[in-house]
């Protein structure tokens, strides 16, 4: 749906109009019992709040975002559990063009009449994770503002420089090859193996975006993560080759720990 078209809906639904036709008319309806103001009359306040919303959506920064800036949920427009309201998260990627994203049908009986369809997704965002440094989501530019991290209290200051911290670190050019034994990079660890402080042997290097992750759902940690480097681990039993994210990974030094006592 493009910009018009989704102005012109909630326009409508705004006024009050949309009436009760068409599909997904009296099937829908039975859904929106017991949730907050969607049964009854539309109050002045919750078209205030559309219009709002509408605008907010409809808004365009005053510059394209770029890679390194601070963004933040604009007013009315937060549709996912995390980030938290107010929290600010670190551009970490901007596509040229957006994935238009739908849950697989298998997931939903109908697709089209859920929020899940034709989602719209650009910007990826890093936030704070405790086990694995940052972790990256993918969202919808248009429901995100800039924000000026400078202004917030000293605790989320550091917050967010304890983050950036976090991407800067991962973002170093690679300083292995193949052939060498590497680690997690502190604090970036987001795979069961290798465990955290052991020794993992190099055994190929793709190019950059060669392999990526397979995991397909937006709202879920590893979209869009590459897994360009196979790495030799003992798992226990045996050695086995996994694909990790090059970029959390570093050349291991000699007095660090090999692999785990076979």
């Amino acid at each position: 749906m493009d910009q018009q078209a989704l102005a012109q809906l909630l326009q409508t639904l705004g006024s009050g109009g949309g009436g009760g036709g068409g599909g997904g008319g009296g099937g829908a309806a039975g859904g929106l019992a017991g949730r907050p103001g969607m049964t009854g009359p539309q109050t002045d306040k919750q078209k205030k709040h559309l219009r709002s919303a509408l605008d907010n959506y409809l808004a365009k920064p005053a510059q394209p975002f770029q890679v390194g800036q601070w963004v933040t949920w604009k007013k009315h427009l937060k549709n996912t559990k995390i980030p938290k309201e107010g929290r600010p998260c670190l551009i970490v990627e901007v596509l040229p063009e957006p994935i238009l994203w739908s849950r697989p049908k298998k997931k939903l009986k109908k697709v089209e009449a859920s929020p899940a369809f034709r989602v719209p997704v650009d910007l990826g965002l890093a936030m704070k994770h405790s086990e694995s440094g940052f972790i990256v989501y993918y969202f919808n530019s248009q429901r995100f503002e800039q924000i000026d991290i400078t202004t917030l209290g000293v605790k989320e200051q550091r917050k967010c420089a304890k983050l950036k911290g976090f991407v800067d670190a991962y973002n170093a050019p690679l300083d292995y090859a193949v052939g060498d034994t590497v680690v997690w990079k502190d604090g970036l660890r987001n795979a069961v193996l290798p465990p955290s402080g052991h020794q993992a042997g190099v055994v190929y290097i793709n190019p950059p975006g060669t392999v990526v992750s397979a995991q397909d759902n937006i709202f879920a940690n590893g979209f869009r993560e590459p897994r360009d480097v196979g790495v030799l681990v003992w798992t226990g039993q045996d050695f086995e080759v996994f694909h990790v994210d090059p970029h959390r990974l570093r050349k291991a030094a000699p007095e660090e720990p090999r692999f785990q006592q076979l």
